[in-house]
């Protein structure tokens, strides 16, 4: 049976999305891991989500294992229910953090010289 915590659940949708991931990587025993065996580039195993959330945003992991590793996440959340999605977001929250290149806040004028990225 998964550990419960004491801690007040977030007001936020973001805080409260990091913090269910957080319940789906606890240790000793997550109740969700990605098997990464047969996957080139990541651990021959059973990883943890929060690691393998490290691993997708280390510069030593190749776009080709993101890909692969972001397509069995996306068909795992369609057809194995929520937690998986809760899991997909998780991973993902990293990389929603940092805003892309080129982004203005609203109202922010561009320089004229930049060029947008697509």
């Amino acid at each position: 049976m998964p550990k419960t915590s004491s801690k007040r659940w977030p007001e936020s949708p973001l805080t409260a999305a990091e913090r269910a991931f957080e319940l789906l990587t606890c240790p000793p025993d997550p109740p969700l891991v990605f098997d990464a065996r047969g996957v080139t580039g990541l651990p021959q195993r059973s990883v943890p989500l929060d690691e393998l959330r490290r691993l997708l945003i280390s510069d030593a992991t190749s776009r080709p294992v993101r890909d692969q590793v972001w397509r069995d996440l996306v068909i795992r959340a369609r057809h194995e229910g929520s937690a998986w999605v809760v899991a997909a977001v998780g991973v993902a929250m990293p990389g929603c953090a940092v805003p892309p290149a080129g982004w203005q806040p609203a109202g922010t004028a561009i320089p004229a010289t930049s060029t947008p990225s697509c």
